[in-house]
């Protein structure tokens, strides 16, 4: 073989085949760089707002994630070559790979960014779309679905592409790189300094290679790679603002690569590492409530059983039950309503979808509009129900309406601001440098992450509206009964039996029981008729008054806490029961809203008549569904998704199955309701109503300039508009009629 292709066959093994086959080696770090270049190049997970996280509007944010970012692909790329020395990788070849893979996604982002840009500045529509389309980031809305009316369509616009300037994160990519070989060149010098032999021999037994014999790796590469972690920490722990969920997840990334690469490097195998981790896990899980919540601390010396030894269903009310809590359960005689709008009024039920900050701010924004637009919205809404962030934003709300009650003049801009505020960073934070530690000792951990994210909503508040959301629900109670405010009912799910928990002033103990008829096996005896299931208890059932002394703030991210961005909360129970997210059952609150309507005409149809001229269910949804007309359809799918279907099809099946199963049964249960009532109470007598944003925004506690000026842009549209101008036109009818 002549020697010119001895060399080149040598060359593209030093150069290709051997780096390539070191890669697949290490599919986790491997999976860092190519994570992280999806979210730069792609927008993946844009959904969760993580390219937002990286390419921020704010300059400081954006350096720091650029840093945090390339510290993280450099340690990959130094932990495999860690691993891979022995086999022959060579060092400058490694680098080479690193500067071609991380430089060229960095060139791709500065390089279309600033094509695309330069086009839109020439005139060229549509440049904007098609860059995406090819790779650039970001788009940070979805376009108008097919549902959107004329009205809103025309007003909204197409979908908008926005440029944000890359150079701050490219600047902190330089830095690190930069850092990289300053902090390299001074440890091998200085090592060197100390003692020569020290750059000499740094064996390892490898009982894996097939050329036996120690694995030797200079031990400046190893201080190296500790002294990232160290960075990336720090950078973590000392930035606030200027902080963003990029720099705890390159931090995270950074934690199991180091774990996972010590362990293959000096133990042979990622094994050990695992075992390491199962066994401090299990340390840690000696802790029977190690997340707890505050509100009921007093409870988990003595935990009370679960389920509730006398659910409020089998026992008589408690005297303080409000009005509605009697419409819905009691038999006896029922006085007229609170307040001064006449014997006969209009009902208004909320029920607001979950989905993070965007259904927090749509949520919010919508009933700050309805408030100034409807006369007497506040007095006519007897119930608020809903999941995850729609429910927060209906505390920001409820808050909000409540200083008005009490005379402050609050407009509807300081209450977006409020909700739309940052929190994402210090939930992230948290995660990383305390509730990971924590995690893997033997404590109860009292600063865990959903700690932070109630502190952050708080302040949000306080610096934006001056008042709280730190206040018991108790305290809503009497506006509450004076006609004033509405109840908020929050419904968190158990983990252990699927049903919910509710939180709040009312006490729906009959609204979430299914009861049945039975054929009696006796003979002679008459079909019986008891309860067959429970859905739901509520708080007081077992936790007593003391449950009145959980706050708003509380209550609202009880009903929000999806794993992982907020950890399941351990109730003080005997036995221990968890609860997470509202939307694992209903994401909608349209279940108890329509269990409420049920049991107040089965029991109350003559008062009702007396009382009730009207009842309007207003439905707020923080996105369209895949369900409605016009939906995009991905039927098709790419090559490798179809052929990957056999593994993907119940896991699709599921997902899916779960939202429209959602909507489905809502919409069914509503048009039962709605019969039922049109039988007794006449034509239209329940009638509802969607607001439904028609952007696809970030699913975190994170919203860009950019996204919170599309929600205020269709919070002002005149579709809105007309739908508010439509509600409140229906209840002056009905006050006027009466």
């Amino acid at each position: 073989m002549p020697p010119e292709v001895v060399r080149a066959v040598a060359l593209a093994f030093d150069w290709v085949f051997l780096p390539f086959v070191c890669c697949l080696r290490h599919p986790l770090p491997l999976g860092e760089v190519v994570l992280l270049g999806g979210i730069l190049l792609f927008a993946w997970l844009r959904s969760f707002g993580a390219p937002l996280q990286f390419l921020s509007e704010k300059r400081g944010t954006q350096f720091w994630a650029g840093f945090a970012a390339t510290v993280c692909v450099e340690h990959a790329f130094l932990i495999v070559y860690l691993n891979e020395a022995h086999r022959g990788l060579r060092a400058d070849v490694w680098t080479a790979w690193f500067v071609a893979v991380w430089g060229s996604v960095l060139a791709r982002t500065a390089f279309v960014r600033h094509r695309s840009k330069r086009s839109a500045q020439a005139g060229q529509a549509g440049d904007a779309t098609r860059s995406h389309a090819a790779g650039t980031y970001p788009k940070l809305t979805q376009p108008l679905r097919l549902v959107a009316t004329d009205g809103e369509r025309s007003e909204l616009g197409p979908a908008v592409s926005v440029e944000v300037e890359p150079w701050p994160f490219l600047g902190g990519a330089a830095l690190a790189c930069c850092g990289a070989v300053a902090v390299y060149g001074a440890v091998h010098f200085g090592a060197r300094f100390i003692d020569p032999e020290l750059e000499r021999v740094w064996p390892c037994w490898d009982p894996g290679a097939v050329d036996a014999g120690p694995r030797v790796v200079t031990p400046t590469l190893h201080v190296l790679a500790a002294l990232v972690v160290g960075v990336v920490l720090l950078e973590l722990a000392l930035l606030r603002r200027a902080a963003s969920a990029a720099n705890a997840l390159c931090s995270l990334l950074c934690l199991v690569t180091a774990v996972t690469g010590a362990s293959n490097y000096w133990l042979g195998g990622a094994g050990p590492a695992l075992v390491l981790i199962v066994v401090l896990s299990w340390i840690a899980g000696r802790e029977l409530f190690a997340i707890r919540i505050a509100d009921l601390a007093s409870f988990y010396d003595r935990p009370p059983p679960y389920p509730p030894a006398a659910p409020l269903g089998e026992g008589p009310l408690p005297g303080d039950a409000l009005l509605v809590d009697r419409l819905a359960t009691s038999a006896n005689a029922l006085p007229g309503w609170p307040g001064n709008l006449g014997e006969k009024r209009p009902l208004i039920l909320v029920c607001t979808s979950g989905g993070g900050i965007r259904a927090a701010a749509w949520t919010a924004g919508i009933m700050g509009r309805l408030s100034d637009g409807v006369r007497h919205f506040a007095e006519l809404t007897p119930m608020v129900t809903g999941a995850s962030g729609g429910m927060v934003g209906a505390a920001f709300w409820l808050a909000w309406q409540r200083e008005r009650t009490n005379g402050r003049e609050l407009g509807a801009d300081r209450l977006l601001a409020a909700v739309t505020g940052e929190a994402i960073t210090a939930n992230s934070r948290t995660l990383v440098l305390n509730d990971i530690p924590a995690a893997l000792r033997y404590v109860v951990n009292r600063r865990d992450r959903s700690t932070a994210l109630e502190s952050r909503w708080e302040a949000n508040a306080q610096e934006n509206m001056q008042c709280s959301l730190r206040v018991p629900l108790a305290d809503f109670k009497a506006s509450a009964a004076r006609g004033e405010l509405p109840s908020l009912v929050f419904s968190p799910v158990v983990v252990e039996d699927g049903r919910r928990l509710l939180f709040g002033n009312l006490r729906l103990p009959t609204v979430s029981q299914a009861e049945a008829r039975w054929l009696s096996l006796a003979p002679g005896a008459a079909a019986g008729r008891s309860v067959a299931s429970d859905s739901a208890y509520h708080a007081s059932e077992l936790f007593g008054a003391s449950a009145d002394d959980v706050t708003l703030l509380t209550a609202a991210r009880l009903s929000a806490s999806f794993p992982y961005v907020s950890p399941a909360a351990v109730l003080p129970t005997n036995p221990r029961r968890r609860v997470v997210d509202a939307g694992y059952y209903d994401d909608y609150g349209v279940d108890l809203a329509t269990g409420w309507l049920r049991e107040a005409l089965e029991h109350h149809h003559e008062w009702l008549a007396r009382h009730v001229s009207g009842i309007l269910v207003i439905q707020i949804r923080d996105e369209p569904s895949a369900l409605d007309p016009g939906a995009p359809d991905a039927s098709g799918g790419s090559p490798l998704g179809r052929g990957l279907e056999g593994l993907t099809s119940p896991i699709q099946a599921v997902f899916a199955a779960r939202d429209s199963s959602m909507r489905l049964r809502n919409d069914a249960a509503l048009d039962a309701v709605m019969n039922a009532y049109e039988r007794a109470c006449g034509p239209n007598f329940v009638l509802t109503q969607v607001y439904e944003l028609k952007r696809g925004l970030s699913l975190n506690w994170y919203l860009a300039g950019i996204e919170i000026e599309r929600i205020g842009a269709q919070l002002r549209s005149q579709a809105i508009t007309s739908k508010i101008d439509e509600v409140d036109a229906w209840v002056g009818a009905h006050l006027e009629a009466d």
